[in-house]
């Protein structure tokens, strides 16, 4: 149970799911030695969390998923994933040939090298991480755009 009484997981039924999708997901979470459901959450929040940096609203959630599509289509994002700890730094950064789609990580730490130029032009989202550390300072606000599910933002520096 939560704080809010309502308990966060339990049983659901899915109508319509179809059985192939279905089965690859099974399959992966056995690969990675987790059940069923975690992976269905994992994609469910990472699903969500295109929709939303799209702007995508309930009302407009058709056109929204659609644009989700596309754009990750055309941008040809590299999903980086199941990390417990990942530091980058402006030289990685650089490097990556094509925007990172930062998932699942335990503990994802942004070095005080990297600007928020370099945030907004690499990074095109960071979902489902545990804990993200930020340099104080204004990258703080360019990482905190990219977020979504994320557990706890921590800013370091201060005072160091």
């Amino acid at each position: 149970m939560t704080e809010t009484g309502r308990e966060t997981r339990g049983t659901v039924t899915i109508k319509g799911v179809d059985k192939e999708v279905y089965r690859a997901l099974v399959s992966l979470a056995r690969f990675w030695g987790k059940t069923a459901g975690e992976v269905a959450t994992q994609a469910f929040k990472l699903y969500l969390s295109i929709v939303e940096s799209l702007g995508g609203a309930l009302s407009g959630l058709g056109k929204a998923l659609e644009k989700a599509g596309n754009t990750i289509s055309r941008m040809g994002v590299q999903v980086v994933s199941g990390i417990g700890h990942l530091e980058l730094d402006k030289a990685t950064l650089e490097k990556a040939e094509r925007p990172l789609f930062l998932v699942g990580i335990k503990k994802l730490v942004i070095k005080p090298d990297v600007g928020a130029e370099l945030i907004r032009e690499k990074v095109f989202g960071i979902v489902d991480c545990d804990v993200v550390e930020v340099p104080s300072g204004a990258l703080r606000v360019e990482v905190l755009k990219k977020c979504r599910f994320v557990g706890e933002v921590k800013t370091y520096g201060q005072g160091e």
